[in-house]
């Protein structure tokens, strides 16, 4: 199975809230923001699409923390927002119109 049950952060009220109030320019915030709050390490991206759709390729195993909007992987929908979502054996996935994300790898 490529996408695993979700992982939830150690807060997400107040991960949502940093989130909100970053600047668009300010990634580097949120990457180290996400890794934080899924207690996690690693090479992180952030990626965002507004009325467009893009595949993004993903290298072996990650997580993949939604913030909003929804992503296909492994031929399913992933829309579950505040979540980090572990995917493995996968090559890439494809971000829907009006989404952001974060990928964390874990390899």
């Amino acid at each position: 199975m490529p996408v695993q049950s979700p992982i939830k952060p150690a807060d997400s009220e107040g991960l949502r809230a940093k989130i909100l109030a970053t600047k668009p320019y300010q990634e580097g915030i949120i990457l180290a923001e996400v890794k934080a709050h899924l207690d996690k390490s690693g090479n992180a991206t952030y990626e965002q699409t507004i009325d467009d759709t893009r595949e993004v390729a993903l290298g072996g195993k990650c997580i993949v923390f939604l913030i909003r909007g929804s992503f296909e992987v492994g031929g399913c929908t992933i829309s579950r927002n505040g979540l980090g979502h572990p995917v493995y054996d996968e090559k890439g996935l494809q971000l829907q119109q009006h989404t952001a994300l974060v990928i964390i790898d874990t390899t």
